[in-house]
């Protein structure tokens, strides 16, 4: 089993003794999902630090709660996602890798990758050569 499948279990187990719809259940999806796209290494130091006391799923939610309480619009308290992200990143010492908080996720390699494509015509995926070409010379009008 690799560190990312123990530290997921781990916090599937800490989620199993609380209410599914609660803010610390979420929490746990949001750390699972920021641990399936970060280094291997972060997996482990989490792992590590949950079964640390003080550093449990609910200790990272009361970390947000106290941001929201902070950030209060009339009777609610308020965490932008991006701040969530930040906690528990800062919480866990998950490493920020390709992500601005201000402007959100850094996809440019995703970009230049999808410029470096071919088109792609329905044609392409048709069996019969001469049926390509019907389509492709409707297609450019022909």
């Amino acid at each position: 089993m690799t560190a990312l499948e123990k530290a997921i279990e781990a916090i599937t187990e800490q989620q199993s003794k609380m209410e599914k719809d609660s803010t610390p259940y979420f929490v746990g999806e949001q750390l699972k999902d920021i641990l399936r796209s970060a280094p291997p290494s972060a997996a482990e130091i989490v792992l590590q630090d949950l079964g640390t006391k003080g550093m449990s799923v609910e200790d990272c939610e009361k970390k947000i709660a106290d941001y929201a309480s902070k950030h209060r619009h009339g009777n609610q308290g308020c965490c932008p996602p991006t701040e969530a992200d930040r906690i528990i990143r800062e919480f866990y010492g998950i490493p920020m890798v390709g992500i601005d908080l201000a402007n959100g996720p850094d996809f440019t390699a995703y970009a230049k990758l999808a410029q470096k494509q071919t088109k792609v015509s329905l044609a392409d995926f048709l069996c019969s050569p001469a049926l390509k070409k019907n389509v492709s010379d409707s297609a450019r009008g022909s």
